[in-house]
């Protein structure tokens, strides 16, 4: 998301942020059971030669979203909650809210779930 994250280029998505193409939060679940973005997914780009010494975490360039959320811009970090927790998704003052969901998101596939529904429809009647 961020624009020139490395001093050299910008995240895939920071057109969307940067031109204001959402009019409302950004929500970014994120768990580190997501195997597929936080180990296959550095290691498929790290075979260039970088020698990271992060690998996959919110400190690797080659990370992803799915296993550390969004990196390199202002953001607030808040736990996916249960299905019937209460969000606060306007008062931080941040555009983009990674939710932590390491204790309810099992897997890179394990999105579609009645917590991430919960809080997306919270995020719809802002």
């Amino acid at each position: 998301m961020a624009l020139n994250f490395d001093g050299t280029k910008s995240g895939f998505f920071h057109t969307v942020f940067d031109n204001r193409k959402v009019a409302g939060p950004i929500l970014i679940t994120h768990s580190k059971n997501d195997r597929a973005v936080g180990l296959a997914y550095p290691l498929a780009s790290r075979l260039t030669g970088d020698d990271a010494a992060a690998l996959g975490d919110a400190n690797d360039r080659f990370g992803g979203m799915g296993a550390s959320g969004a990196q390199n811009i202002d953001k607030a970090e808040i736990p996916l909650l249960p299905v019937g927790g209460k969000y606060d998704l306007t008062t931080s003052g941040k555009r983009v809210l990674n939710l932590n969901g390491d204790t309810i998101i099992q897997s890179h596939g394990d999105v579609a779930r009645p917590e991430t529904a919960a809080v997306l429809a919270a995020a719809m009647v802002l």
